[in-house]
């Protein structure tokens, strides 16, 4: 059920000037028009509560609820409780403040009216103020456990999401230094590194071509674990690891795989072309090129056969499995 405050009305004139009923539900037997005016009686009531100590009558408000009590007979606590929680804490304790002196007056006047008021009359009326300020206690005490001030959010706001907005715009920039620096330095390598390439090449006519192996290969190398080192900066920079496999035990070769593979390449590469051009140029090899041009096709396979041995026994060097102890 929808319920709607409307303005206090006085209990004697109500028929005289009914509130508007179009936003009260009808249910059961009760006609809409009075539950509509016990809603406005008891925030009538509520608004003599909650004035001030200063201006507060118990007389007035003891009348008022006993009229309402003579009429309907019990609270309606949902809109005791809606009255209550849309005050402060400072209101509500005027209210609580003004029930205990109701309360005091309700016993006062009990005691006085014994001989001219029947006594459970009296007693019930004790029991329904008493009623009213045991729900009113608890709206308190709920209003004291559930109402947020603002201060008390302020202070949580600084203690919990100040420091994490703190460390998030730290980590933020962190990862856009390291975006900066990962650009900038890759422009200086790949670009550096093509330049000087390109230099090797522009002579390459006049150059032996074991001589232009010899000098790529070493390019290779040095670019190539130059940007390794550079990515490997980065991944400790950022926390992220470049691994293929991660583990305490876990040899080089599988660790980075293409690292390993790359500078394997390139230095059996750089090797045979060394060897070569020391046969060139030595006259130590003569016997070799004499035997290979003797004896071609069993020269292609014995040096066939010795590359493939020399490199299959390095790279099972490397990439041997571990034996768990």
């Amino acid at each position: 059920m929808e319920i709607k405050f409307e303005p206090a009305i006085d209990l004697n004139k109500r028929d005289e000037s009914p509130p508007p009923v179009e936003d009260i539900s009808c249910g059961g037997d009760l006609p809409c028009l009075d539950l509509q005016n016990r809603h406005n009686d008891i925030i009538k009531i509520c608004e003599l509560l909650a004035a001030s100590t200063e201006s507060f009558d118990p007389a007035k408000t003891y009348k008022t609820i006993k009229t309402y009590m003579d009429e309907y007979g019990r609270w309606m606590y949902s809109d005791i409780s809606a009255f209550l929680f849309s005050r402060d804490l400072e209101s509500i304790g005027i209210f609580t403040t003004n029930i205990g002196r109701l309360q005091d007056y309700s016993r006062n006047t009990s005691g006085n009216k014994l001989d001219t008021v029947p006594a459970n009359e009296e007693t019930d009326m004790m029991t329904k103020i008493d009623k009213l300020c045991d729900h009113a206690n608890l709206a308190q005490s709920q209003a004291m456990n559930f109402t947020e001030k603002e201060d008390d959010f302020k202070s949580r706001f600084e203690t919990n999401i100040i420091p994490f907005k703190a460390q998030f715009a730290h980590d933020m920039n962190m990862q856009f230094i390291s975006l900066i620096a990962i650009f900038t330095a890759l422009s200086f390598i790949v670009f550096g590194g093509i330049s000087s390439l390109d230099n090797i090449f522009i002579g390459a006519g006049s150059i032996p071509i074991t001589e232009l192996m010899i000098t790529g290969c070493i390019w290779g190398l040095c670019t190539m674990n130059l940007v390794f080192v550079f990515m490997l900066f980065v991944s400790r920079l950022t926390k992220l690891s470049i691994c293929a496999v991660d583990g305490p035990k876990e040899t080089l070769a599988r660790k980075y795989p293409l690292m390993v593979w790359s500078n394997y390449l390139l230095l059996f590469l750089l090797a045979v072309s060394s060897w070569i051009y020391y046969l060139s140029y030595s006259s130590s090899g003569s016997w070799i090129l004499e035997f290979s041009r003797n004896n071609q096709v069993l020269s292609f396979f014995l040096s066939a056969a010795l590359i493939t041995i020399i490199f299959g026994a390095i790279a099972w060097l490397l990439f041997k499995p571990q034996r768990n102890n």
